[in-house]
């Protein structure tokens, strides 16, 4: 399982900052969105120095056979106007707090 979001480093220790930057605020969306949205609601986050943006919204919210607390989802990253990742998964709520895709 891994936390919401998971991106996979292409160069081992080396991240650029936008992409970092990228990363907390689909994080930060993708908390809340899955803690606080009801299904059907968007989460949206821009950056206007990079022109990215993106969305966070839950679709259907449900319990695994072992009682564990999940949420469908659809996310989404636009770059210059154009939507260029679009995806849907699940998400399960751990002891811990956080969400992890199933």
């Amino acid at each position: 399982m891994h936390a919401i979001p998971h991106f996979a480093l292409t160069v081992p220790g080396l991240v650029s900052v936008s992409r970092v930057a990228r990363h907390l605020r689909l994080q930060d969306a993708a908390q809340r969105s899955l803690n606080d949205a009801p299904s059907g609601q968007t989460v949206r986050w821009s950056d206007p120095r990079t022109r990215e943006s993106g969305y966070f919204r839950p679709v259907k919210t449900h319990r695994m056979a072992d009682g564990r607390l999940c949420r469908d989802f659809e996310r989404g990253l636009t770059v210059g106007g154009e939507e260029v990742y679009r995806t849907t998964g699940t998400a399960c709520k751990q002891s811990d707090g956080q969400w992890d895709t199933v």
